[in-house]
């Protein structure tokens, strides 16, 4: 296409139970001139015969193909063969909301003379369509379709790439690309294209939706590693450009949400991430310009190590780390083998607090040492969730029943059914 407005890359891996509806979306966008990049990250399902089913009918679409090496360099690849004045990067499991969005960014954008434009994210939770409380502006005093100026000395902002138009001149003259890592690639490259715009627009149109898989997805070592990587990179430039707020914000990513995926990498053997871990820690005591701060991860690490505690084959089952949030109030339902995996787990970590131990077989001679009691006791229990320490989809199905019978109303979240460990998988796992 001659001159397109705006080119949409989207990285595509054995996407074809989403990859039509994310064309759907892009094709309904009523901005007249734009090109729709896909790029094969070397799918072995039916993705790219969907692809060139679309391509038959709307020439907005052109294909590349790849080997497998991952979401960033396939976005770079894209970047590479991109002809538009704008770009937008788009996950082929991912829509777009607003079909004006992109029409209304790109010519704001352009009228005002910026490079990039931001509009609200949404995320589909099971069906149900949630703003993205972690959002990156506020646009309370924005009617819709308004937009205002941001700096981004102010908010210093690290998430929601997908949420961005940016122009393309600006991403060729810094040589912005998205680093080779298999996770945490989107971070590090969003930090420099809105620092290096400086100021840039933020508009109240809702334009994307992020689907999030309510299932259990593995992180593999590779996906670990390169995840401390891309945080310590974030780390290294808000040093380098005295961005304190990132700096701030990064390290409590560290510590919070990324704290149980790390520690369950590491209790699986994972001593690569140690190492990544320690470096990070190294940056922060050296710099010690922002005060003191001691990741919580590095000392559940120290004190491994100090204890001479063994850090793997603690248990046969893994806790859900990127569900439950460090230092929570849980009720743990399950005695078996399974909870008892896991009451051992939590009590080795010590990564949360256990309000009740809990089991339908309480009274029977081999739990009356354990402190285990009935499920009905848990009723007006002071708790963040409750774990339900069972393998089996169909027994925790049952078992969630049956709370919510005791709970009668009171919402709890209600976390399960937990997994077995296997060997570590080393290969991609796509979702980024």
């Amino acid at each position: 296409m001659n001159n397109p407005i705006i080119s949409i890359i989207i990285p595509v891996y054995n996407a074809e139970s989403t990859i039509g509806k994310c064309l759907d979306s892009v094709l309904e966008q009523d901005i007249d001139r734009k090109e729709i990049i896909c790029v094969d990250d070397g799918s072995t399902d039916s993705s790219v015969q969907i692809i060139k089913e679309y391509q038959r009918k709307n020439t907005e679409i052109v294909l590349f193909h790849q080997e497998n090496m991952g979401a960033g360099i396939a976005r770079n690849n894209g970047l590479a063969h991109a002809t538009g004045k704008f770009v937008a990067f788009m996950d082929s499991d991912d829509s777009y909301l607003d079909s004006s969005g992109l029409r209304w960014m790109t010519e704001r954008c352009i009228d005002c003379g910026y490079p990039i434009c931001g509009g609200n994210v949404f995320n589909d939770i099971n069906g149900s369509i949630v703003r993205w409380n972690d959002c990156f502006y506020s646009n309370d005093n924005l009617k819709y379709g308004e937009s205002k100026t941001v700096k981004y000395i102010d908010y210093q902002y690290d998430y929601g790439y997908q949420g961005y138009i940016f122009e393309r001149i600006l991403l060729t003259e810094h040589n912005l690309k998205f680093p080779f890592y298999r996770r945490f690639q989107d971070p590090p490259f969003l930090v420099k294209a809105l620092f290096y715009a400086q100021k840039y627009l933020v508009m109240n149109v809702d334009l994307y939706c992020y689907t999030s898989f309510s299932r259990y997805v593995k992180r593999t070592d590779v996906q670990v590693n390169d995840m401390i990587l891309g945080l310590k990179d974030n780390l290294e430039f808000s040093l380098e450009n005295n961005l304190s707020i990132l700096w701030k914000r990064t390290i409590d990513r560290i510590d919070g949400e990324f704290y149980g995926i790390i520690k369950t990498s590491i209790t699986e053997g994972n001593m690569e991430a140690i190492s990544g871990i320690v470096e990070i820690q190294k940056l922060i005591d050296k710099v010690n310009i922002y005060g003191e701060r001691i990741l919580e991860i590095y000392k559940w690490i120290e004190g491994c190590l100090t204890n001479k505690q063994g850090i793997t084959d603690v248990s046969e089952y893994q806790f859900p780390y990127d569900k439950i949030p460090y230092d929570s109030r849980i009720i743990l339902y399950g005695a078996g083998h399974v909870g008892k995996g896991i009451k051992k787990l939590i009590d080795y970590t010590g990564y949360c607090k256990i309000v009740a131990w809990v089991d339908k077989r309480y009274e029977e001679d081999a739990l009356l040492g354990y402190g285990v009691v009935a499920p009905e006791s848990i009723t007006g229990m002071d708790a963040d969730y409750v774990l339900i320490a069972v393998d089996s989809d169909w027994l925790y199905n049952s078992i969630k029943l049956d709370l919510k019978s005791i709970l009668n109303g009171r919402q709890l979240s209600i976390i399960g059914p937990v997994h077995r460990i296997h060997n570590r998988n080393k290969s991609s796992v796509y979702k980024s």
